[in-house]
């Protein structure tokens, strides 16, 4: 999440998105929901695949309405950036990580829960390459995908700018500031998440087979219908994709909701998925300490019944909630006040005192969170008994 105060269409060729009007129905945790770890055909969906691939630099055959010298030139700002944040941050988070899953025999394929993302698919993927689904909820909005087709060379330009512009503290600093994007979203033609889940499912190397609006009941049944060009009512949405060489299908269903505890209460369908959920790995990074708190009681219960395996930061679930007969904890980095953004008041001196304890394990190799460009960083690893 973020700071409460305060990362392949030839565009002309973008048709009618058109498929059957029918909508499959299923609960949330059906087993038809999971992905067949066995080889596929990775089909891409030309239009939303397309759109990806341009508003993330790696468009080759470009459309009449987008200017080539401008597009080489972004595209390769962009190449170097994420060269660099690969090597510095996620490549070492997923080395990481992988070598913990390893240690204590977790299944990395694993449905992963992550509560408070934003739009950050990029680091939860880095965290977890192998899942094979992945439920992100957070407050802001699905959004909607524009017909860049009918778009001028300067509307495109646009569009491609804002999206990179509200990537803007993912590349700095690993996480989304929410005052930064309630703005955003607001004034620019980026209008919510969709698009920079888009941008970083492709990204990361993938192929987007299927964009698709989600409606849940009060029961946890589930509908499916082909995501609308210009449709900006979605509450959810479901993404499917996979890596064409690896052959394995996935998918990322993202959930525009609020998970505190009156708004758990009051949207039954958010409150079945949430029941639904199952067994799962969990992240929970620049969560604002939000769960430190009494108002979001029942999703911090919710993750200590669900998670198999949660990797979290101090802003997450604090250290007093882990019961040690059901959890392992492993500790790691250095453990500090908050940030100035936070009250002084959040700083835990139990989990100052385990780290001096044998749940310390080492250092951290990668900068991810609140006090990011310093070594003042931390990861809690809360392994299921």
């Amino acid at each position: 999440m973020k700071i409460i105060s305060n990362l392949y269409v030839p565009l002309v060729f973008l048709f009618i998105y058109s498929c059957q009007n029918s909508e499959t129905k299923k609960p949330v945790s059906s087993p038809k929901d999971s992905v067949n770890q066995g080889k596929s055909e990775i089909k891409p969906d030309k239009l939303f695949n397309d759109f990806a691939q341009l508003i993330s630099g790696k468009m080759e055959k470009l459309p009449e309405n987008i200017d080539r010298k401008y597009y080489e030139l972004f595209s390769k700002q962009l190449d170097r950036k994420l060269l660099e944040i690969e090597a510095s941050r996620l490549s070492p988070l997923t080395k990481w990580n992988v070598n913990i899953l390893k240690r204590n025999s977790i299944n990395d394929t694993n449905t992963v829960f992550y509560p408070f993302s934003g739009g950050d698919f990029l680091h939860v993927n880095s965290l977890y390459p192998n899942a094979n689904h992945y439920v992100m909820m957070a407050r802001e909005k699905v959004g909607s995908i524009p017909d860049l087709a009918k778009m001028d060379q300067y509307q495109t330009k646009e569009y491609i700018e804002a999206a990179d512009f509200i990537l803007r503290d993912i590349y700095a600093k690993s996480y989304f500031i929410t005052m930064n994007m309630i703005e955003d979203t607001k004034t620019s033609p980026v209008n919510g998440m969709l698009p920079i889940l888009l941008w970083s499912v492709s990204r990361t190397g993938h192929t987007i087979t299927a964009v698709e609006e989600v409606k849940v009941d009060a029961n946890g049944i589930t509908s499916y219908s082909p995501f609308k060009i210009g449709e900006n009512s979605s509450t959810a949405v479901r993404i499917s994709f996979g890596n064409p060489e690896k052959g394995i299908l996935k998918t990322l269903t993202y959930y525009s909701c609020d998970i505190s505890n009156s708004g758990i209460e009051k949207d039954k369908s958010i409150a079945a998925i949430l029941k639904l959920l199952p067994p799962s790995n969990c992240f929970v990074k620049s969560a604002s300490y939000l769960m430190h708190y009494e108002t979001f009681e029942t999703i911090r219960k919710i993750i200590l019944e669900k998670a198999i395996y949660l990797v979290q930061d101090d802003t997450g679930i604090p250290y007093k909630y882990f019961d040690k007969t059901k959890f392992n904890l492993e500790l790691y980095g250095k453990y500090v006040k908050p940030i100035s953004d936070f009250s002084s008041n959040l700083f835990q001196p139990d989990m100052a005192e385990a780290f001096k304890s044998k749940e310390y394990m080492g250092n951290l190799p990668f900068s991810l969170g609140y006090h990011w460009q310093t070594k003042d960083q931390n990861q809690m690893i809360a392994i299921k008994k």
